[in-house]
């Protein structure tokens, strides 16, 4: 093993030890309200998730160190974006921590209000610089490419690469630097008021530790970035200084929970606690319930993660064996699809039941019922697979010679006994005689109480049962078989590498199985705690998710196709002497014009994608917000509200169709005639929506700031006239670019939409919707200029007679850069067409910030208003009244017997301690 694979394994080792860790943290710091409330806490919050996009990102690398391949390009694309990008996100989060930090140490006081909104701009704005960079790296120009010879990312040479590096270079130095510069301010002010003030002089011992914590992790992320930018005569010579230095890269998002373990007496205490490592004699009642939770929370992750692994594992194994011939054409292997299908269905009921233990639910009873039966009933058919897989590893070692017809008949029988078992036996359990019920206290499920589930249940214990000891049976005879041969007559014994393989791949399964199976029957005595329960659900999940890495381990032919599915290694052809050489000229040719397809190909999955993601991120926070605005009285008898709902509306419409305009752009089609004409013709007319909805809006603003007082009899009128003009316009256009004459079509090189050449759209829609648009934006303008005037005006001549509410300020603010992002974008769009033309990236690049206009607002709402925010943090789910109504709302009922019984428990074995 050389030191690039040491290093691979290194660096996934990490990432797998701290990413589980860092989620762990974000969570605690999200549902626990002593964190929650803290700025400090919120900033690490935003810290530990661009930790944990890093380990990912690491992890990704640590494999393609492993395997010496960039394994796909798209994923070496995005993993390099993101490690490369993730160095800004980090080093503007650390600023902001020390900043953050300075404002609690020194004499800098803030109204509450106002240091909220400092703190959510900063860190709202580090996280749009983050994405950006990160989009910015996903398309051609300015791609990230991996070097399999050092193991390590690098910018590709292009031109707009070599402005990134610098501008990336240039920002996180200034950032560490202004950093620095707060806590050179820190350490004067404490050493001055030491001197001169010691008696004012109070630190809390709690601030003290996250000074330090935010201290070690500046230091340790200025240290290794002077070391990358100015140690490069240094290391250049040395590939095990580059790999050690990749490994404290990677340990730049892997020393932080232990940090907050170290420093935070409480965090430790909620971490421990969880592994019950420690117990509480306060508050037992209170303590139990926490701990519960959190292994429900592990037991229930642990078994969705091994599910979304390991299925598409089993996936590919099925078409794989179904599809190359020689599979198809083996016993064994038609066993193995057989296994392999009774594997995904129960490997997607564990799915169902991790969801069930994270939310504390039966979510439905349907549901519960779906999930019990083919979780017993997986036990029945994997016993009935093994043990004919067992008789066929028999028949193939032994003497027993079969004719290949008898051979296939006697199989394809007892498979489909075993299928016919299976079935039978889920369809009882889906009745209510043998129904199936989820226990939330152990997380698992359990046999209703009824006189037909005892019967059947004994039944199919023995059944499972004799078949495992028939398979034992084979096995038995398998071995003595062997040893016989060996011992009498050692040249007739021919036995085939490819058979033994199996064997023992067969051989596994069965003893994993049967072992977890006797621990389930005879160890109830000792599996009575939770913990242990919860890791034989996992063990038992693992049922299914361990064959795929066997059939890879023991089979070289299977290992071998699933590299070449993956991209791994190139296929092996058989080219003949008798092809023409003009074959090989067109090959080559065809692989010129492959290779640019994909770089093509890659841009355009990266936009795509973008835009998918972009859109369903924020189209469910606008629907929220929109819901908000409606319900709450406090919104919806504000004018500036209603017109900032029907805004929305046109947003969530306009996010809709880039999501299409995502899925058009990824598929490299457009899809279908209708659709392309819809999603074009909303994408279009939204820009003349959303500019008459921000005149409305800013003339809202210049009512209610200036002295142009309305009456509510007037302004409500003014306004309602103005918002349904604009919703008329907009549908008006809308219609007119449904017709033939104002059809709209996809450029599916941009990934843009552009007018059709027709008289109708060159001489009228194109035009006016231009001039409609530039109008409005510039009403707008003026509007917010005489604001300004007005304010300056009044506080120089006239101090007394202005008062200012600071939530009019805040939506105005809001208002102002609304304008700005829509109206330097129509200009960018409509006076850059020389510029952006010449480059497809520009354009990409424009088409995610035009994506991102739907976007801005959930965050300006989130940044701007504090009641909002506040609402906005309970409907999200932050509490567990909320999420009740929410499982109420979508027929869930949520459990609480389970806690019950457990505080009940605790109490008893408090009282007679010596039990």
């Amino acid at each position: 093993m050389d030191d690039t694979t040491v290093t691979g394994i290194g660096r996934i080792t990490i990432a797998t030890i701290c990413t589980p860790m860092h989620l762990f943290m974000i969570w605690l710091f999200i549902s626990r309200t002593e964190y929650r409330n803290l700025m400090s806490f919120k900033i690490m919050i935003s810290l530990e998730i661009v930790d944990v996009f890093h380990l990912l990102a690491h992890f990704s690398a640590g494999l393609m160190t492993v395997l010496r391949s960039k394994i796909h390009k798209v994923l070496e694309r995005i993993v390099g974006a993101v490690l490369l990008s993730s160095w800004v996100g980090l080093a503007g989060m650390v600023f902001i921590l020390a900043l953050h930090r300075l404002v609690i140490f020194s004499a800098i006081r803030f109204v509450l209000a106002r240091e909220k909104l400092i703190f959510y701009t900063l860190i709202a704005a580090t996280w749009i610089i983050y994405l950006i960079l990160t989009v910015i790296h996903l398309i051609e120009a300015g791609a990230v490419d991996f070097s399999t010879t050092a193991c390590s990312f690098s910018y590709r040479s292009t031109p707009l690469n070599r402005i990134l590096s610098k501008t990336e270079s240039y920002t996180i130095i200034f950032c560490l630097l202004l950093a620095f510069i707060c806590y050179i301010a820190i350490v004067f002010w404490i050493t001055a008021k030491k001197s001169f003030g010691a008696n004012k002089l109070k630190i809390e011992t709690r601030e003290m530790r996250i000074l330090v914590q935010a201290f070690i992790i500046f230091a340790y992320m200025t240290t290794l970035r002077l070391v990358w930018m100015f140690g490069s005569s240094w290391y250049g010579t040395s590939a095990i200084i580059v790999d050690v230095l990749n490994i404290c890269n990677c340990l730049i998002g892997g020393k932080n929970p232990f940090l907050y373990l170290v420093f935070n007496s409480s965090v430790r205490w909620h971490f421990l606690s969880m592994f019950k490592v420690r117990k509480t004699e306060k508050n037992i009642t209170v303590t139990v319930e926490v701990q519960h939770m959190d292994h429900q929370m592990a037991a229930g992750f642990g078994r969705i993660t091994i599910a979304v692994i390991c299925t598409p594992m089993h996936l590919i194994m099925i078409c794989l064996f179904i599809g190359k011939n020689e599979y198809r054409s083996s016993i064994s292997f038609k066993i193995m699809v057989c296994i392999e299908m009774v594997d995904v269905l129960h490997l997607l009921a564990h799915v169902s039941a991790g969801f069930m233990t994270i939310f504390g639910t039966n979510i439905s009873e349907s549901l519960e019922r779906v999930t019990g039966a083919i979780l017993l009933s997986s036990w029945i058919g994997l016993g009935g697979m093994v043990f004919v897989l067992a008789l066929n590893r028999l028949c193939i070692f032994n003497t027993v010679r079969l004719v290949t017809a008898n051979e296939k008949m006697i199989f394809y029988i007892l498979m489909t006994g075993a299928w016919f078992v299976y079935i039978g036996s889920m369809t009882i359990h889906l009745t209510d005689a043998g129904a199936i019920d989820f226990n939330i206290a152990t997380c698992s499920f359990g046999p209703r109480e009824t006189s037909v589930n005892n019967d059947v249940l004994n039944v199919e214990d023995w059944t499972i049962i004799t078949c495992l000891l028939l398979s034992f049976v084979c096995y038995i005879g398998i071995l003595i078989w062997i040893a016989v041969k060996k011992s009498l007559t050692t040249k007739k014994l021919k036995v085939k590498a490819s058979e033994l393989r199996i064997l023992i791949q067969a051989f596994i399964i069965f003893a994993y199985m049967a072992a977890l199976r006797l621990i389930w029957v005879y160890g109830s005595s000792w599996y009575e705690k939770t913990f242990i329960v919860d890791v034989l659900n996992l063990c038992n999940c693992l049922i299914g998710g361990k064959n795929p890495f066997l059939y890879l381990i023991f089979n070289s032919n299977v290992r071998r196709h699933f590299f070449e599915l993956m991209k791994l290694r190139k296929p092996e052809k058989n080219v003949t002497v008798t092809q023409r050489p003009q074959l090989f000229r067109h090959r080559r040719l065809a692989e010129k014009n492959n290779r640019d397809q994909l770089v093509f190909m890659n841009d355009k999955y990266a936009i795509g994608i973008t835009l998918i993601v972009i859109a369903s991120i924020c189209l469910p926070i606008h629907i929220t917000f929109i819901w908000l605005f409606i319900t709450k009285k406090e919104y919806r008898d504000h004018i500036a509200f209603k017109i900032m709902t029907s805004l929305g509306i046109m947003e969530c419409l306009h996010l809709l169709s880039h999501f299409m305009t995502g899925l058009m752009t990824v598929l490299v089609t457009n899809i279908h005639v209708v659709l392309e004409r819809v999603t074009g013709a909303v994408i279009l007319t939204s820009w003349v929506g959303m500019a008459a909805m921000i005149f409305v809006l800013s003339l809202n603003r210049l009512v209610v700031l200036t002295s142009t007082k309305l009456k509510v009899s007037s302004e409500k009128p003014l306004f309602y006239t103005l918002s349904a003009l604009s919703w008329l316009c907009y549908l008006g256009v809308l219609a007119l670019h449904m017709t033939d004459e104002g059809a709209i079509n996809y450029r599916i090189r941009e990934s843009s939409f552009s007018y059709v050449h027709t008289d109708f759209n060159i001489l009228y829609l194109e035009v006016y919707e231009s001039y409609w648009i530039l109008i409005f934006l510039v009403l707008s303008f003026l509007c917010y200029i005489v604001i300004v005037l007005w304010i300056l005006f009044n506080k120089s001549f006239r101090p007394k007679h202005i008062k200012l509410e600071r939530r009019e300020v805040r939506i105005l603010i809001q208002a102002v850069i609304i304008f700005v992002y829509l109206a330097a974008l129509r200009a960018t769009w409509h006076y850059g067409v020389a510029w952006y033309l010449q480059h497809v990236e520009v354009v990409d690049t424009l088409n995610i910030l035009t994506c991102l206009v739907g976007g801005i607002n959930p965050i300006l709402y989130m940044c701007f208003n504090r009641h909002v925010h506040r609402v906005a943090a309970i409907y999200m789910v932050l509490y567990s009244s909320v999420r009740r109504h929410v499982f109420g709302l979508i027929g869930m009922k949520r459990f609480k017997e389970s806690s019950k019984a457990i505080t009940v428990s605790v109490v008893r074995t408090q009282r007679n301690p010596s039990k």
